[in-house]
């Protein structure tokens, strides 16, 4: 088991952070981690593209979805035994107009011993680099709808 967890503050709300947080057919504009997302009821179609790998295509089934709090979802490698990935965003409102994001994911099971060290720091450059462009995309989205 291991786990990759990043905080980020973001100078908007939960509400504009959920909002773009949660349109998943517009990641392909902004996101350089999840560069893809489709969601189809509670399962969605995503790629993934950490920085120095190859992209991967996933299907995880969304465990939870609380507006404006919590978007959680996971992903497995056959048999949840040999790998899982529990993938959430948590949003908490840190002072007014700001909000705290927890990005993190817990990986479990008996592959996850083959995940190399470059991989492990790869993702969590991902996050890093994902986290960074969510900020960008609220406030453009924010200027834009007051605009």
């Amino acid at each position: 088991m291991f786990e990759i967890k990043t905080v980020h503050e973001i100078n908007a709300s939960p509400a504009d952070v959920w909002r773009v947080l949660i349109d998943f057919d517009a990641y392909t504009e902004w996101n350089p981690f999840v560069v893809s997302a489709r969601r189809d009821g509670n399962r969605l179609d995503i790629i993934i593209n950490p920085p120095d790998e190859k992209p991967q295509k996933f299907s995880p089934v969304i465990l939870n979805i609380v507006e404006n709090t919590e978007l959680r979802w996971v992903g497995k490698v056959g048999s949840e035994y040999l790998f899982r990935g529990e993938h959430s965003f948590e949003l908490k409102e840190i002072e007014s107009g700001k909000t705290r994001l927890l990005h993190c994911e817990v990986f479990t099971g008996f592959l996850t011993c083959l995940v190399s060290a470059s991989q492990r720091a790869n993702i969590q450059r991902g996050f890093e680099l994902m986290n960074q462009a969510l900020s960008e995309r609220v406030k453009m989205v924010a200027t834009f709808i007051t605009s």
